[in-house]
């Protein structure tokens, strides 16, 4: 299956995440560590790279995306 391609911007994340969980489709990530805080965001979406230790993760997302998740 191919995805439609998007004209859209790219927002880089400016957080420092914390890497809570993963699953095929998603990643679980948290501002400061706490489980109230934590949100999904879409592997089909986004760019991500996770830290060696795994703890923290730096994410590039569209801008609709941000916006969607309350980032900006």
């Amino acid at each position: 299956m191919t995805r439609p391609t998007r004209q859209t911007e790219y927002f880089q994340d400016e957080y420092h995440w914390h890497a809570r969980g993963e699953t095929d489709k998603a990643i679980l990530v948290s501002e400061n560590g706490v489980k109230n805080t934590e949100f999904f965001l879409p592997k089909s979406e986004i760019s991500f790279t996770v830290s060696k230790d795994k703890l923290s993760v730096n994410v590039t997302m569209p801008e609709w995306l941000a916006k969607k998740k309350g980032l900006i």
